[in-house]
């Protein structure tokens, strides 16, 4: 997973997924968990860039995503629930790291493409959690 992103493309995006989640904090405040459908969670820019880079609507990707994200979200032992139920929270250099490896996993093209769909993915996933509750994503998968 770390061949995947260079570590200044890790830390530039890093940044970048801090910034949107800020943005979304200061938009919406701070909500913890809602009943929002996941794809509307995802800010217009950032879906758009998620759709550019798959190829896909943001409502045919969710489905794929989220099983592919599944193991790391809804199991005992997984990198993202593990740091979830322990923190309510995630490190963000670990969410994008986490993501990429996800979005290769389903074969999005590592270039241009992965690096485009790592923030909205990493954002997605956050908001996701945030929102609708690890629970609730688990239960749906």
């Amino acid at each position: 997973m770390n061949d995947l992103l260079r570590e200044d493309q890790i830390e530039a995006m890093t940044q970048e997924l801090d910034e949107a989640i800020e943005a979304l904090d200061a938009q919406y405040g701070p909500i913890r968990v809602s009943r929002q459908n996941p794809v509307e969670l995802l800010p217009a820019a950032q879906r758009a860039k998620l759709e550019q880079a798959t190829g896909e609507t943001a409502a045919q990707f969710w489905p794929r995503f989220k099983h592919a994200a599944h193991d790391d979200i809804c199991t005992e032992g997984g990198f993202i629930h593990d740091q979830w139920q322990n923190f309510q929270d995630i490190a963000r250099k670990d969410l994008v790291k986490v993501s990429a490896g996800i979005l290769a996993g389903m074969g999005i093209a590592v270039g241009a493409s992965l690096l485009t769909a790592v923030v909205p993915a990493s954002l997605w996933i956050f908001t996701a959690l945030l929102r609708i509750g690890i629970q609730a994503f688990c239960d749906e998968a």
